[in-house]
């Protein structure tokens, strides 16, 4: 990614191993980033850059067979880290050191060859912006289960009608 950067998935774990379950990373040397989950115990969520992998932490564990919305955001101007789950801040950095843009290639679901994510992920997204926290937030509420931020009524007011032997003349 160049210097700031949101990444955005939704995943679902699983299994518990303990692994370094990689959800978008990459680069090479001292332009590395990763958004995981760290193989401490497998579900912890986690996500750093240049050779430190945990500079924000989930202090909770991401559940397990369970559809969780991850996000990272960095902005390189103010050097700021914060992660995201299900649409809600869970931990916040300062003064982490910027990414180089170096052209080295992003990989979903691995790192390299290697630490694969240990169950499913989807609608992936690298943006080369610091997503806002109502953005993620907008995000998680427009896709999750919820009934606060998409209803559905019927159109024209009509409810719980029920029709029976329908033909094209009538219907009773």
């Amino acid at each position: 990614p160049l210097a700031s950067y949101t990444k955005i998935a939704w995943v679902i774990r699983t299994n518990t191993a303990t692994a370094s379950n990689n959800i978008l990373s990459g680069g090479t040397g001292t332009n590395d980033h990763v958004l995981w989950m760290s193989n401490n115990n497998g579900t912890t969520l986690s996500a750093g850059n240049n050779n430190n992998w945990n500079y924000v932490m989930d202090p909770s564990p991401t559940p397990i067979n369970t559809w969780s919305l991850v996000a990272v955001t960095y902005d390189a101007t103010s050097l700021s880290m914060f992660l995201y789950r299900d649409g809600t801040l869970v931990n916040q950095a300062l003064g982490t050191v910027p990414v180089q843009p170096n052209g080295n290639a992003t990989y979903i679901g691995a790192w390299s060859a290697g630490n694969t994510f240990q169950g499913q992920i989807d609608e992936a997204q690298l943006s080369a912006v610091p997503r806002s926290s109502n953005w993620l937030w907008a995000c998680w509420q427009n896709q999750g289960y919820n009934s606060s931020f998409n209803t559905y009524t019927p159109t024209f007011g009509i409810r719980n009608l029920s029709i029976t032997n329908l033909t094209s003349v009538s219907a009773t």
